[in-house]
């Protein structure tokens, strides 16, 4: 837990030395959907949500296909939280 904590702390000092706003993404499952979503915080304090895609948790073989196929995107925004966390971080491969 204290681990936990360390690491909050220095997600917080790295909002107040950065000069853009940083996005906190977040994955959330409500009315049967899977939504991929990040809020931004600005530096007035205000947040801005953005929603990037929904799949819906399929249930049918239809539903299995259309899932399939959001995959891609998926993978997308996997590779962006990525980037921008590396970016975050000033990480070098």
């Amino acid at each position: 837990m204290v681990g936990k904590i360390l690491n909050i702390l220095r997600y917080f000092e790295a909002l107040k030395m950065v000069n853009y706003p940083i996005p906190q993404h977040y994955i959330r499952f409500f009315g049967g959907e899977i939504i991929f979503e990040c809020i931004y915080l600005l530096k007035n304090g205000e947040y801005i949500k953005r929603k990037y895609f929904t799949i819906t948790c399929p249930t049918t073989c239809e539903e299995l296909i259309l899932f399939v196929k959001k995959i891609p995107p998926l993978l997308d925004w996997k590779q962006t939280i990525i980037v921008q966390t590396k970016q975050l971080l000033a990480y070098d491969e």
